[in-house]
């Protein structure tokens, strides 16, 4: 008694150590042990209408199949699920939800899951598409749509072992479909394997353009995986070379602009380019009277800008008038800051306006009279 105790004790461990790994691995599905009970029988014209909107689906007038639907008692299993598919492929996929969660406990409990599966692949949450898929495989294994939905999700989460077993099982289900073998197809150019690509597309008639698309396929599950954000602080290159002068003519507007500074040796804007003189050049030695060069009345009020303290234009002229005829001695100092009046001695000025070579410039040229 004791040993056949032992015997049923160690079959009971192995069996349940057997169900655990079947329902860890990835390429086998357990069977729900809650199998749905069938589905009732459809009357004669139920199957009539059933069809007749599968038909016009199928021919893309799926509008027109989803009224022809609203003919039948919406508590019909069938009519549900077709309600459900058709809502899905339209764009609405809240209602389709809603429908395929009432079928949940159902007759048609797989394909609820296969349809919340495809639901929640579209939205982008892989992780709810593969338990609700992995529910439907386990209770249709054999149902080639979903063997390939299943390796769609594990392509898109990047479980390529994964996802290439159930393309491969899906495809050899259903040797007719095109689905499985385009999927499989993008599959072999995303893992570089191009040696079998070519013989998937030989071996199943491929098309060009299915080669292309499973190509533009590969190149977005990659373009996904090296895409990032660019920094905020980087700096994108230009697209044609800098001007020469442009780096110092942005570093000059970048410099904090200086407080303007008057200085004597700086010639105003309006002098003609002839009559400036250079900052760092040396004043010219005086000349005699006779020799020296009539002033332009421009320099002249350039030359007063520029005083710290304006002298009127006669007294200049009378102060340079004693400067010619003897040394600059204090009472002309006086006379030339304004003090004192010259003396009766110090000979007149005749002052005339003469024409210069500029055009539009006059200049008053000053003499001593000669007696």
């Amino acid at each position: 008694m004791k040993r056949v105790t032992a015997m049923l004790l160690l079959a009971g461990s192995l069996a349940g150590c057997a169900s655990n790994s079947v329902s860890e691995s990835p390429w086998l599905v357990q069977k729900d042990a809650s199998a749905p009970r069938s589905c009732e029988p459809l009357t004669a014209d139920q199957e009539l209408v059933l069809g007749l909107s599968q038909e016009m689906a199928s021919a893309g007038r799926r509008h027109a199949a989803l009224a022809n639907l609203e003919r039948l008692p919406s508590d019909v299993p069938q009519v549900r699920l077709s309600k459900a598919r058709l809502l899905r492929v339209l764009g609405h996929g809240n209602e389709a939800e809603t429908l395929y969660g009432s079928l949940l406990n159902s007759c048609l409990m797989a394909d609820a899951n296969h349809g919340l599966g495809q639901i929640e692949a579209a939205r982008g949450r892989y992780t709810e598409a593969q338990g609700y898929l992995r529910n439907a495989a386990s209770l249709s294994p054999a149902n080639e749509s979903i063997r390939n939905d299943l390796g769609v999700v594990y392509m898109n989460q990047r479980r390529l072992s994964e996802a290439r077993f159930e393309l491969l099982t899906a495809m050899e289900l259903n040797e007719n479909s095109r689905r499985a073998p385009q999927n499989l197809l993008a599959l072999l150019i995303y893992q570089g394997d191009w040696q079998g690509a070519r013989e998937l597309v030989s071996a199943k008639g491929l098309s060009s353009d299915d080669f292309k698309r499973a190509e533009q396929r590969a190149q977005d599950m990659r373009s996904k995986e090296t895409s990032a954000p660019t920094p905020a602080v980087a700096v994108q290159p230009l697209a044609t070379p800098e001007p020469a002068g442009t780096a110092a003519a942005v570093a000059s507007l970048a410099a904090p602009a200086a407080a303007p500074v008057r200085s004597a040796a700086r010639a105003p804007a309006a002098v003609p380019a002839t009559t400036r003189v250079p900052v760092a050049a040396p004043a010219p030695a005086p000349t005699p009277v006779t020799a020296r060069a009539p002033v332009p009345v421009r320099d002249v009020a350039a030359a007063s800008a520029r005083s710290v303290t304006p002298i009127p234009l006669s007294v200049a002229a009378r102060a340079w008038a004693l400067e010619e005829a003897a040394p600059l001695d204090g009472a002309a100092r006086q006379i030339r800051s304004g003090e004192q009046k010259p003396s009766a001695s110090a000979r007149p000025l005749v002052c005339r306006s003469t024409g210069a070579s500029t055009p539009g410039l006059a200049v008053m040229e000053c003499l001593p009279d000669e007696e």
